[in-house]
């Protein structure tokens, strides 16, 4: 059985980064959108609105893996570390 470390904060924080960032891709999408609508080019905006629906769950489910993980290693074992009175 191979053991690993866990990732360092830099890495998390960074996958965290690289998933918002893949969210971001949607501007795209989203300026195509408008310009569909513009244009009243109905087949446009049937197509590009079936794929804004069809790929932003799985960015979404990636961005919310990707905080879960970058939370609980900078967040909570800082929560763990501090001293209230006296007591861990």
């Amino acid at each position: 059985m191979e053991m690993t470390k866990p990732p360092t904060t830099w890495q998390v924080m960074n996958d965290l980064n690289e998933a918002f960032n893949q969210i971001g891709t949607f501007d795209f999408l989203l300026d195509q959108l408008q310009r569909q609508v513009d244009a009243q080019d109905q087949q446009g905006i049937v197509d590009t609105s079936h794929a804004l629906l069809a790929f932003l769950p799985p960015y979404i489910q990636n961005f919310d893996e990707k905080f879960k993980v970058a939370w609980e290693q900078t967040v909570e074992p800082e929560l763990v570390n501090v001293d209230w009175e006296g007591e861990k």
